[in-house]
């Protein structure tokens, strides 16, 4: 990628934090990036097309490295499977590492784009869903199926969602729970969070594989 593309990425990652995908304009992101509309035009086309190339831009790498990092414990294990909360941990480390990069500042402009974002109902984001997510998600889902054996395919996908689901709201919400909180959680030891937090998804995941499916009493 250019340096002109990275210029208008980081750019509209502050239009789209201030404004959302709605209100965020073209034009003010020409501004922000000091070029010109061509240029917006020549490397993205659209203002879809950028934002979805901003999401290919941050969560690639981060996909990469949760696929290469469980490869890699796969590899080590001869065919055994990867404990449950190392698996939560190569699902969930890369995403904190971003989020609490450096302590004591608030979280990154892209991630408070995302958050500004998701509040509005766009299909764009299912369509990106699909695009930057579903690798990870397949190959996770057989990680965790592995490492719970005891649990049926249905169960394991309603607990990979709740993870998941989990982890969007502490990764565009963080600072918000800091405030209902009364203090700066960025000020903790970063791998103390992340512990606890692995420790919150795999004891709950556990917790409701180990009780089993729920049926109500008719």
């Amino acid at each position: 990628m250019t340096e002109t593309q990275i210029k208008i990425l980081e750019a509209a990652e502050v239009e789209f934090a201030d404004n959302g995908f709605n209100g965020a304009s073209i034009r003010n992101i020409t501004q922000r990036a000091g070029v010109n509309i061509a240029s917006i035009n020549y490397h993205f086309g659209s203002k879809e097309s950028l934002f979805r190339e901003m999401f290919h831009f941050r969560f690639d790498p981060i996909n990469e490295i949760r696929l290469s990092r469980l490869r890699e414990e796969q590899e080590l294990r001869n065919g055994a499977p990867v404990p449950l909360e190392l698996v939560i941990r190569i699902l969930v480390a890369p995403v904190f590492e971003l989020l609490l990069s450096e302590a004591d500042h608030p979280p990154p402009r892209f991630v408070l784009a995302i958050a500004r974002c998701l509040s509005e109902p766009l299909e764009l984001f299912t369509r990106l869903g699909g695009e930057v997510f579903q690798e990870v998600y397949e190959t996770f889902f057989a990680a965790i199926r592995d490492a719970l054996p005891q649990a049926d395919v249905p169960q394991v996908r309603l607990q990979l969602n709740f993870a998941i689901s989990s982890m969007v709201g502490m990764l565009t919400h963080f600072s918000r729970i800091e405030q209902f909180a009364g203090e700066p959680l960025f000020r903790r030891q970063k791998d103390e969070i992340l512990q606890q937090f692995i420790t919150f998804i795999t004891s709950g995941i556990s917790g409701c594989v180990a009780a089993g499916p729920q049926h109500e009493e008719r």
